[in-house]
């Protein structure tokens, strides 16, 4: 079970998702199926009750989400590759 921050954080259902849990309730998905956009809150014990669920869910969405630091590497372009030697290319200047 899972609760969306906004809408559209997951793909849609794959049709080896909608196979393999055509008999369990709506809204469970497969994490090996599922890709994730933005943030989400996933409930792994949907058995609960379903005072403690909507519980649960409710204090996941109001917590702030932690602050995570990203490292991108530059993408060299094409035909923009430094020489073996290490130096920058001559552009003829």
């Amino acid at each position: 079970m899972v609760a969306e921050r906004v809408p559209r954080s997951l793909n849609p259902p794959t049709p080896v998702e909608l196979q393999k849990l055509r008999r369990r309730p709506e809204g469970w998905r497969l994490a090996c199926q599922t890709v994730v956009f933005d943030s989400i809150a996933v409930v792994t014990r949907p058995q609960m009750g379903r005072a403690s669920l909507d519980a649960a869910v409710a204090a996941a969405q109001a917590e702030p989400l932690p602050l995570v630091e990203v490292a991108v590497e530059p993408v060299e372009e094409e035909g923009q590759e430094e020489p073996e030697n290490g130096e920058p290319p001559d552009d003829g200047l």
